[in-house]
């Protein structure tokens, strides 16, 4: 397993969450607990946020996870992309 942090900001467009390391599955998991940030998942084409995001609660992991068949996700894959309404957070990337 290969872990990661990177740091979210409000700040324009959605950040991009980029793979570190060819794996199955990617956890994504915000840093801080209780008083977490909520934060928006968009599809790996939808760079702008202009679409349709799913909301998630502060704290909550999000996990993405290739099915049989599927191939590996691939080093500097990018799988989706990460909002936040204010401020900024901190998450960790775990790929299995």
């Amino acid at each position: 397993m290969q872990t990661d942090t990177f740091t979210v900001d409000a700040v324009g467009d959605p950040d991009p969450i980029t793979v570190i390391a060819d794996c199955r599955k990617v956890t994504i998991r915000q840093q801080g607990g209780l008083g977490a940030t909520a934060y928006t998942i968009y599809s790996a084409d939808d760079s702008t946020g202009a679409g349709n995001g799913v909301n998630y609660p502060g704290g909550f992991d999000k996990v993405f996870q290739r099915l049989r068949g599927q191939g590996d996700f691939r080093d500097g894959e990018v799988i989706g992309y990460i909002e936040i309404a204010s401020g900024k957070a901190t998450f960790s990337m775990e790929c299995e």
